[in-house]
């Protein structure tokens, strides 16, 4: 569930950002430039193309910033808006194919930053491996799904719009994953491994 104080702080941050203030635009793309080259690298492996497209974004974003609508979730309009840019590169590579067969087809690696900020015994690097076995045998919108939702704390509903879902369909995909997950590996391995997965979803934040 959203708090409200932070919808309220992501509206008021957007709407300065609109009116022209340029050390907001700038805290706006401190603050979600690292994030948002992850989310690009999962869905290309191209790091240059991703860089351009994220530099190409906040240029568009700057010169079109009156004429933008409101949000108040700027993560989400930012994912949302990278992933529509990733994709036309991609598909402007490959002339013939079609908006909707490129987003089928596009690759999503779920590749957790394990090398953040943690100091990993031998135990910890041999868990790691197990749960990266078990990722790749989730499907490409599974790990999308689980990747938005739990990682980068979006609602069903902002994980349904970016992958053009319905919200039942993120629940489901969430679900089958993580009953996946849970199959694939023991009790204490799967717990062991979601107490992994949270701690590196949270060192990104310090």
């Amino acid at each position: 569930m959203k708090d409200n104080t932070t919808d309220n702080s992501e509206l008021s941050l957007w709407l300065a950002f609109k009116r022209g203030d340029e050390e907001t635009f700038i805290a706006i793309y401190q603050k979600y430039v690292n994030v948002l080259y992850k989310y690009g690298t999962q869905i290309t492996s191209d790091q240059d193309l991703v860089k351009d497209c994220i530099q190409s974004l906040f240029i568009e974003l700057w010169d079109r910033r009156e004429r933008l609508g409101n949000t108040d979730s700027i993560k989400f309009y930012l994912f949302k808006s990278l992933k529509r840019k990733i994709v036309e590169e991609l598909m402007a590579q490959q002339k013939k194919v079609s908006m909707s067969a490129l987003e089928e087809g596009y690759r999503f690696d779920l590749v957790m930053p394990f090398e953040q900020k943690l100091i990993v015994s031998q135990a910890e690097s041999e868990q790691k491996q197990k749960l990266s076995k078990v990722l790749e045998q989730l499907t490409k919108r599974q790990r999308e799904a689980i990747y938005l939702y739990f990682y980068n704390e979006m609602t069903y509903e902002e994980v349904a719009a970016l992958m053009s879902l319905k919200v039942a369909s993120v629940y489901d995909l969430i679900s089958d994953g993580l009953k996946k997950l849970r199959s694939s590996m023991n009790k204490i391995d799967f717990m062991y491994a979601w107490l992994l997965f949270m701690l590196l979803r949270f060192s990104s934040l310090l």
